[in-house]
């Protein structure tokens, strides 16, 4: 494989990585449809699972030696519900069980997971299709499986023996129940907004990719803030996990210094916890997800310019 797969669930101690997986031919567009043929399909295992009403355990009435990783929708979640697409991010609570025994092995409560994007499907599809499936850990295999899912949607996912044993889990098949919570997308979405006087020109692609225009004046000398885009979901606070893109320019010499656009969303940690890569976190606090942020920073001498987008704040 040429890329490696990276990371949890999104708390303040996994800040610099994400749990991804991807998918062609889903949209951000509401409800999943037939164009949502994923990575993993539904098989002999992950068809005959059922969830104990208590949720601490399950039954499994189908075959549990796997050649590979499974997945099935056990309960859907209600008509319309926005479907995950690649890049976006899926707030879920997952639990890991013995697919022999069906006890619980592993409980996380609801956190955010990243879907990994496009450019990282043909190396899932290509190690699920020969021996490299083995190396595949559960959270790959997770957000592999969250492409298409809906708020509500209950999944199981199989994972081999040799893929839970990668996981460090068991040496026995695992099956992760994931309850959908909520679905976010990959940029930020709300209402635009103008930006004050002095604040360079932001403009975005079809795609939500952000450009820059710096404007001819000396750059600025204090921190400043101000929203283009003002999203309508829940306001970051200082215990939040913040996930999100940033685009970071170079204020004097107008070239770009990072790009999560192009290297893939990030967590900025929580205000104790933030993510050392980048020095904002505190100034998102009290905007709310979805919202898009300017920031203009002296940056000790190295003034720069940052576009943010808050895609999650749990």
């Amino acid at each position: 494989m040429r890329r490696r797969f990276v990371s949890v669930a999104l708390s303040a101690a996994t800040a610099a990585g994400l749990v991804t997986a991807g998918l062609t031919g889903c949209s951000s567009a509401p409800g999943a449809d037939a164009s949502c043929a994923g990575l993993l399909q539904p098989g002999a295992l992950t068809d005959h699972v059922s969830v104990s009403s208590s949720g601490e355990a399950i039954t499994v009435t189908g075959p549990t030696d796997i050649a590979n990783a499974q997945r099935t929708v056990l309960t859907r979640g209600e008509p319309g519900g926005a479907a995950a697409a690649p890049g976006g991010i899926v707030t879920a609570q997952v639990s890991i069980f013995d697919a022999v025994t069906g006890e619980r092995m592993t409980e996380r409560s609801a956190a955010p997971y990243m879907v990994l994007p496009e450019y990282m499907e043909s190396d899932v599809h290509d190690a699920l299709a020969t021996d490299a499936a083995g190396s595949l850990g559960i959270d790959v295999l997770i957000a592999a499986a969250l492409v298409c899912a809906t708020p509500g949607d209950q999944l199981a996912v199989a994972a081999t023996a040799a893929q839970s044993l990668a996981s460090q889990l068991s040496g026995s098949p695992t099956i992760a129940v994931i309850d959908v919570v909520d679905v976010a997308p990959d940029r930020a979405q709300g209402s635009l907004r103008g930006l004050p006087a002095g604040f360079p020109a932001v403009t975005t692609d079809a795609d939500g990719r952000p450009g820059i225009v710096l404007p001819p004046q000396a750059a600025p000398a204090t921190v400043q803030v101000a929203p283009r885009i003002l999203g309508s979901g829940a306001a970051v606070a200082a215990d939040s996990v913040v996930v999100g893109q940033v685009l970071t320019v170079d204020w004097t010499s107008r070239s770009v210094v990072s790009n999560t656009w192009d290297t893939g969303m990030v967590s900025f940690g929580t205000v104790a916890e933030p993510n050392p890569s980048y020095d904002f976190r505190e100034l998102l606090n009290g905007y709310p997800a979805g919202t898009q942020l300017v920031v203009l920073s002296p940056g000790n001498g190295k003034p720069v310019v940052h576009v943010i987008d808050i895609v999650s704040a749990g």
